[in-house]
């Protein structure tokens, strides 16, 4: 049986029988494109949406003409035109898209093959209303990414998979770039091994949020971040009360280097290299 099957996100391609089809124009791409997502569209919407800047028998010529082309080009039977008004993809016809792992249960599948948004790259000149429905789509398809990956999350966390979640709240944030929500999650996770790189994690949403919207991150976002930070002053204060034991006389530099260190953390400006130098067997390593 002949089949067709389009990629609708990373390069967008249209194969008929596993042979990548060259459209010879845009809109004939683009208009299958539409039918595939949608699966069917009145023939003046379909005419708006491509020629919308012609007068209307202009417009409805081209799209006869298009539509002669597409079936010439796949099959006779590629669409149904039972009406005059309505023009519908065949759903006898083995046709596959990608489309088809955006589901609850294979989000992870999907995002792992299509890493880009839908229809990544494509144009489609003096088709205004086409543009239009592509950024929608975009939007659409976004927030359906986020939810499903978001309940993935939890149901990672809930299993105590944290580092399988710890994955996949970076995507979510790649998706959702001031997902707070998000952000606070990768936060907590890596607060259970690794302090510093959860303050650095609150660090840059801070700088991000000041930048690109003038703002900063929630008080309850805020709240983890000053519990984080507390936290890490103690695991160094522990530190240094060890270090002292091991080291006579040298509070004040041993101070100086912590204090080095908590700024370079924190992202203020200044020392940006500590070179320790000394013979061997003083205690370079150790410390």
């Amino acid at each position: 049986m002949a089949n067709l099957r389009a990629v609708l996100f990373k390069r967008p391609a249209v194969y008929w029988n596993d042979k990548l089809i060259i459209f010879p124009f845009a809109k004939m791409e683009a208009l299958l494109y539409y039918l595939l997502v949608n699966g069917e569209a009145t023939r003046e919407n379909l005419a708006a949406l491509f020629w919308g800047d012609m007068e209307d028998n202009a417009a409805k010529q081209n799209l006869r003409n298009t539509i002669y082309l597409l079936k010439k080009t796949f099959a006779a039977d590629l669409f149904i035109t039972s009406s005059r008004a309505r023009i519908v993809l065949n759903p006898k016809l083995a046709i596959s898209t990608d489309l088809e792992l955006l589901t609850a249960n294979q989000i992870t599948e999907f995002l792992a093959k299509n890493p880009v948004e839908f229809l990544e790259g494509f144009y489609c000149k003096d088709a205004a209303g086409f543009d239009h429905w592509v950024s929608e789509k975009r939007e659409h398809f976004r927030k359906i990414m986020i939810s499903y990956l978001t309940k993935w999350i939890i149901r990672l966390i809930n299993h105590e998979e944290y580092t399988t979640a710890r994955k996949y709240l970076h995507d979510l944030i790649r998706l959702d770039a001031y997902n707070e929500s998000a952000y606070r999650m990768l936060m907590k996770i890596y607060a259970k091994e690794d302090s510093y790189t959860a303050a650095a994690i609150y660090q840059d949403l801070e700088r991000k949020m000041a930048r690109d919207l003038g703002l900063a991150p929630s008080v309850k976002t805020q709240e983890i971040y000053q519990r984080i930070k507390a936290r890490k002053n103690d695991e160094m204060v522990a530190r240094e009360i060890v270090s002292s034991h091991h080291f006579f006389g040298r509070e004040k530099e041993l101070q100086r280097i912590r204090l080095w260190l908590e700024n370079f953390y924190e992202g203020a400006r200044g020392k940006q290299m500590l070179v320790l130098q000394g013979d061997q067997g003083v205690g370079k390593s150790t410390l």
